[in-house]
Order: structure tokens, then C-alpha cells, then sequence
């Protein structure tokens, strides 16, 4: 279900406030999202991809996060990040890696998942 309001634009999903934490998240996740239309390419099943993610609101959430939910976080928009473009040959095994990374958040806080939900940051 994340993976379908993201993927719609619903809740697209700073160094500063994360430089000790080693917090990637927001920026994968900008990254990300800002090439996600291309990434996904003819494997969007028509579902239009808008850009209206907000580093700021994503840095705000996180201090609703431990350590480990930045931890797993991380991980899993790194992958996401790290995803290649998807075409119709290779789409089978593209929703099986972005599925896997979104795997990698699966133990976030209920605590952070709902500041992130809130401020309307995706969750992988």
C-alpha cells in the first residue's frame, strides 16, 4: 500500500540534522523520486509520477526516529536509489528488488512510520 501512494504522488514519500546519524534517507528518497518517472519507465502501469517530495518536511519527521529506524531507513533508499530503469523485459525482477528494499524498512518505530506519514514522506 505504501508502495501505491508513493507510486501515485500522494505522499512522496538535512545534512545537518542528520550529518551524526549518517542519515541518507531524505536525500535518497529526493533523489529518488526525482528520477523516478525515468527509473520506472514503461513499467508504471500508466500510474502518473509527480515530484512533490519536501527535504525539509522529510529532516522534521526524522526526529521522530531512533537511531536504528534511520539505520533501516537508510538501507532501504539506498537500494531504492540504486534500482535500475525498469522495462517491460526486466519488470518481473524490478518489483521483486524495490519490493526487497522496501523490505528493509520493515521494523521502522510505529512512532517514526506515523511522523513520516504525517509530514507525508514515504516510507520505502
Amino acid at each position: 500500500m505504501r508502495q501505491a501512494l508513493w507510486m501515485a504522488g500522494v505522499g512522496l514519500a538535512g545534512a545537518a540534522l542528520l550529518a551524526g546519524c549518517g542519515g541518507d534517507y531524505c536525500s535518497n528518497m529526493q533523489q529518488y523520486e526525482s528520477n523516478a518517472a525515468q527509473r520506472n519507465g514503461s513499467c508504471n502501469d500508466g500510474v502518473t509520477i509527480t515530484d512533490n517530495f519536501s527535504q525539509s518536511a522529510c529532516e522534521n519527521a526524522l526526529q521522530s526516529c531512533t537511531s536504528n529506524d534511520q539505520s533501516e531507513l537508510d538501507k532501504a533508499s539506498s537500494c531504492l536509489d540504486s534500482l535500475p530503469q525498469c522495462t517491460p523485459d526486466t519488470q518481473t525482477t524490478f518489483d521483486g528488488d524495490q519490493t526487497a528494499c522496501e523490505g528493509e524498512a520493515q521494523n521502522v518505530t510505529v512512532s517514526c512510520d506515523a511522523a513520516l506519514l504525517q509530514a507525508g514522506v514515504p516510507l520505502p
